[in-house]
């Protein structure tokens, strides 16, 4: 996956808009550059709306996300999909995280008061 988005991460979007919360870049893995039919994605995406219980066709494309020492995303609520969208209303997030770090890098569900570390294939799903 990380191969895959490669030279084509761009600044990460917090809505629709650059902002100071979020700092990462990332890459939208979609149809137009054949990512989603790259056989790495198809299998993830399979395994990944199996564990959801969701038909493939209400996944949404994979957001790849490269986040670099200091680099970070602040508190915040999912954005959440308009339901005209082709996948409709996001029920679920999935994160998936596809790198080992010495410290830092967890992702925290402040309402629960608990931090996920990431770790290497590792795998968090978040209605």
């Amino acid at each position: 996956m990380v191969e895959l988005a490669g030279e084509k991460l761009e600044r990460s979007l917090a809505g629709d808009q650059l902002s100071p919360v979020r700092t990462s870049t990332q890459y939208w893995c979609g149809d137009e550059d054949g990512c989603t039919r790259d056989p790495t994605i198809d299998a993830i995406t399979k395994r990944m709306t199996r564990i959801a219980g969701v038909p493939e066709e209400n996944a949404e494309y994979f957001q790849i996300l490269k986040y670099e020492p200091g680099q970070f995303y602040r508190t915040h609520h999912d954005q959440q999909s308009a339901h005209w969208t082709p996948q409709g209303v996001r029920v679920y997030t999935f994160f998936v995280y596809l790198s080992d770090v010495e410290a830092g890098g967890g992702t925290r569900f402040t309402d629960l008061g608990i931090t996920v570390r990431r770790g290497l294939a590792g795998a968090v799903l978040s209605p």
